[in-house]
């Protein structure tokens, strides 16, 4: 990976966001991109929203067929670095996955609606909000909110269901694109490398103000 120290883009073109005009969507394509929208580029000021990096049509939700397997679907992100020979390009993909982590919003989700009442173990909750991060981070274990470890409704909890994330290097937008985006969702190697103290330093380097360490994840 290059260093910081020279960049591979000067004078890149910076556009102006204006938020003030945006309305409230709860989707979770929206949810996706207001995560990942105030990542800072690797080598300017700016965040990968304001350098096109990415946009809301970065990204894309694919839902499953409820019942065919445990993911509800895969949640796709094409970003687009500002040059074709952008030698950070992974280093934006992994504070991307890194981003999306801290934030949870992929994380375990709630069984399909209607596998469980409301409020009941397994179930989605009587409440919207799980601690500060939407009903996708319900806990569909066995044990009950009273640590009993049974169910009251006498059926056993589903595995959680999760979507799957697919983080990509739009096409045509990089000389290596293919390369990098399959490193990108080798989930080892992308585990492994923020394990590296140096990366982990960089990739914190990329996270807005908001999101203080990814050091010690």
């Amino acid at each position: 990976m290059a260093s910081l120290g020279v960049s591979d883009n000067p004078t890149p073109l910076v556009r102006s966001v204006d938020r003030s005009a945006e309305g409230r969507d709860l989707s979770l394509a929206a949810r996706v991109f207001e995560s990942i929208r105030d990542i800072r580029d690797p080598e300017h000021p700016n965040t990968l929203e304001e350098l096109s990096v990415v946009d809301r049509s970065s990204v894309t939700v694919t839902e499953c067929t409820p019942g065919t397997e445990l993911a509800w679907g895969t949640v796709s992100i094409a970003f687009s670095p500002t040059v074709p020979h952008c030698s950070l390009a992974s280093l934006i993909g992994l504070s991307i996955r890194a981003k999306l982590d801290a934030d949870g919003i992929l994380s375990p989700a709630p069984a399909l609606p209607g596998s469980f009442p409301e409020g009941a173990p397994g179930g989605r909750p009587a409440s919207p909000s799980v601690t500060g991060r939407s009903t996708l981070l319900v806990d569909t274990g066995s044990a009950t909110a009273n640590g009993t470890g049974g169910s009251s409704t006498g059926l056993s909890p589903p595995p959680a269901r999760y979507y799957k994330l697919d983080v990509s290097v739009a096409p045509g937008t990089h000389a290596t694109a293919a390369e990098i985006t399959k490193q990108l969702n080798d989930k080892e190697r992308c585990a492994a490398a923020l394990e590296n103290p140096n990366l982990q330093r960089m990739v914190a380097g990329c996270m807005p103000p908001e999101v203080v360490s990814l050091a010690g994840r």
